[in-house]
């Protein structure tokens, strides 16, 4: 498929294509949602293959994400998806997607909340930037995602001790006031950001740079 012929494609179901980057401009808010699409949204978003554009020009093109698996081989073809994905789509055309769904949901035990764009919960910032994740998977009260004042603290890993010193004490007062503490689960200054945070009972966003497995 030709750059022109994405382009037409992505203009009919209402997105763009950024000329200088070549990314697809999603805007969350217009592609069609439905609670009860949650489980289908998340093992779509699973296949190796399909990222937030593709997902997103797959739900616009056939109005829901469950519809996607009800499509034929020929009819996923004409959104430009490789036969590799194609295939990876069509074997689970007879899964049980909500067990398949709670078997996503859990790790180690662990039960993860997932939000997608067009819930309430979801973070508008997020849903607002063109580039913005087609899902959010995590665990711990979802609600701490909306926080008024949500501030990044971000820096090396080798941190120093007059680096830590100033960490806890910046990061303590920033959490009494209000703010909700965002960074890596990484060690170095991420680490002691979010324990600082954590033991004025601060609220505090730990941020997963990689998928889980």
């Amino acid at each position: 498929m030709t750059i022109k012929e994405l382009k037409k494609i992505i203009s009919q179901l209402g997105l763009a294509i950024d000329d200088a980057s070549g990314q697809i401009l999603v805007e969350w808010e217009k592609v069609p949602f439905s609670f009860l699409d949650r489980p289908y949204w998340g093992v779509l978003s699973s296949i190796e293959g399909i990222g937030p554009n593709t997902l997103a020009i797959l739900v616009a093109a056939f109005g829901s994400a469950r519809e996607v698996f009800r499509q034929s081989s020929d009819s996923l073809s004409s959104v430009g998806l490789s036969k590799k994905v194609i295939d990876k789509i069509l074997k689970f055309k007879k899964i049980d997607f909500k067990e398949y769904f709670k078997k996503l949901s859990t790790i180690d035990g662990h039960n993860l909340f997932f939000i997608i764009p067009g819930e309430k919960i979801f973070p508008p910032p997020l849903s607002k930037i063109s580039h913005g994740p087609s899902q959010l998977w995590g665990w711990g009260n979802p609600k701490t995602l909306l926080a008024k004042y949500p501030l990044a603290v971000v820096g090396t890993r080798k941190i120093t001790a007059y680096g830590r010193e100033i960490t806890i004490n910046l990061t303590k007062q920033l959490a009494t006031r209000g703010c909700a503490i965002v960074a890596g689960l990484m060690y170095g200054v991420d680490e002691v950001a979010m324990r600082a945070a954590l033991d004025v009972g601060g609220l505090v966003i730990g941020v997963w740079a990689g998928g889980l497995s």
